[in-house]
């Protein structure tokens, strides 16, 4: 397997199984890999462009928009759509007092968020756009 470096080390690999081809490339690159490796198989994760268009709604609505009489930065609003995403979608709600006394929701990761679910948060977050009227920019 040519790994791209002079002493032939695997760093990351990461195959998206596409088609029988891709699925063989993943077996192939299996045998042949070094003992000792790790093989991870999971869900694909969020798109880049995905990202860049949920930051884009986030700071459309820190621009345009308020909850509960308050302007919010774009980073407040990721935090208030993913945790009211969470509810809406019957995830666990876990609230809790946090080191310093503060109250706080420990919600999912974004950055660890499955290609399905970082489109369901990004169609939720249009329906609150939607909702406050906010008017969208393209990411790009």
């Amino acid at each position: 397997m040519d790994t791209g470096r002079p002493d032939g080390a695997v760093v990351r690999l990461a195959i998206t199984l596409t088609s029988e081809i891709a699925r063989r490339y993943a077996v192939n690159a299996v045998m042949n890999a070094a003992v000792g490796l790790q093989v991870i198989i999971q869900q694909k994760g969020r798109s880049l462009p995905a990202n860049a268009k949920f930051h884009a709604i986030c700071t459309d609505l820190s621009e345009q928009a308020t909850h509960l009489g308050r302007a919010f930065s774009p980073d407040q609003w990721k935090h208030l759509l993913v945790s009211a995403h969470a509810i809406e979608n019957a995830m666990p709600f876990d609230p809790i007092t946090g080191l310093a006394g503060e109250y706080l929701n420990i919600r999912e990761s974004t950055a660890r968020m499955s290609s399905a679910r970082m489109a369901s948060l990004i169609e939720y977050a249009l329906y609150i756009c939607a909702e406050k009227e906010v008017i969208l920019h393209d990411p790009d």
